[in-house]
């Protein structure tokens, strides 16, 4: 039965390994995400690549292998490597915003942002992301970038988001 399994790419050749895994016939996917300030996407895990093969077949061996890749996660010395959940994967294939939705996030741009100081409550708002919904923290923000610490997978995770996709709640 076929599974998504991660493998880390080598820095700077997510698109080598990528292309070789893509054509050794693997499925391959490489959520990318889109850069409101240079209107181009990026990748969303940068130096992770999420591919999907059945284990129990001998031809994903070879991934470990594969130019660009530093080799699978969960994987040692050729051990079966470990798979991910197919309730995480579902939410990560849910990440990928689909052209409408890449089209109202350019949309907000165009009206511009707003900041955040840390420690401020907000909410996310873009619903192409897992975490539409949630309320966190800023930790920090960057030009259009903000860090917001968020409960995600049963854990506390700061995530950095377009300020465009977050809104501030009033404190109580």
């Amino acid at each position: 039965m076929q599974s998504w399994y991660v493998a880390q790419s080598h820095p700077l050749r997510d698109t080598l390994a990528l292309h070789e895994l893509q054509a050794q016939r693997f499925t391959v996917f490489y959520p990318h995400m889109l850069n409101e300030t240079h209107s181009r996407a990026e990748p969303l895990f940068p130096n992770y690549l999420f591919v999907r093969f059945d284990v129990a077949a001998e031809e994903w061996k070879r991934i470990n292998n594969t130019r660009g890749v530093r080799g699978l996660l969960g994987s040692k010395d050729g051990e079966h490597p470990t798979a991910v959940p197919q309730r995480e994967m579902d939410a990560v294939l849910a990440l990928v915003p689909t052209a409408r939705d890449a089209l109202a996030l350019l949309d907000r741009r165009k009206r511009g942002y707003q900041a955040f100081a840390p420690g401020a409550l907000v909410q996310v708002i873009n619903p192409a992301l897992l975490c539409n919904g949630q309320v966190g923290l800023v930790k920090m923000q960057r030009r259009q970038r903000v860090s917001v610490l968020l409960a995600l997978f049963g854990r506390a995770v700061v995530y950095t988001l377009p300020a465009t996709s977050l809104a501030q709640l009033r404190s109580a």
